[in-house]
């Protein structure tokens, strides 16, 4: 929103900022600059440290979980009989190991796990944003004037409005708004 001083001295809010609320093609370009800022960086840079704390708490939660459904692999008992004379069977034992060390070093994410929770976090309200900006999309679209005018408006912009409001309260989670009663004297 900017803010624009005029030459006596009062300031206007600039209408084109204020009147208008971000596309849905807005949106996605502030949720990739989101993402974009958010790679790399520690999760104390970006996370606040109430939040970071319960996300800590979750992602321990969660890698304890995981580390205890995990089966245990099972190491094979050295072959009974002659030993191998030229160590063939303890390089083949060792080689199966560094590949699954390996396979488990790519499975790994290189990202902290606490930042991905905290990008998971945010992408789910972005989505519920970006979701909720559509609908209202078709609404906004079809208002010519979305300030104050003398000038009453024509029908169909007043059927808009109707629409509009009418959905908004219908898909309203909030608590309603309860009207005072009448005061009499």
């Amino acid at each position: 929103m900017h803010l624009k001083v005029s030459h006596a001295g009062t300031s206007d809010l600039n209408s084109s900022a204020s009147s208008q609320r971000p596309s849905c093609k807005e949106l996605e370009k502030y949720w990739t600059g989101f993402s974009e800022y958010v790679a790399g960086k520690k999760p104390a840079a970006v996370v606040m440290e109430e939040e970071l704390r319960a996300i800590t708490a979750e992602v321990a939660a969660e890698e304890a979980a995981v580390e205890a459904a995990a089966p245990v692999p099972e190491v094979a008992p050295p072959p009974v009989g002659e030993p191998d004379e030229n160590g063939a069977g303890e390089a083949a034992a060792a080689a199966a190991a560094a590949a699954q060390a390996a396979e488990a070093a790519e499975a790994a994410p290189l990202v902290d796990p606490k930042l991905t929770k905290f990008v998971d976090i945010r992408s789910g309200l972005f989505y519920a944003s970006a979701a909720a900006r559509a609908v209202r999309e078709p609404f906004e679209a079809a208002i010519k004037r979305p300030y104050f005018h003398v000038k009453p408006l024509d029908d169909a912009q007043v059927a808009n409005w109707e629409q509009y409001l009418t959905h908004e309260v219908g898909c309203c989670k909030s608590k309603p708004v309860v009207k005072a009663p009448a005061f009499s004297a």
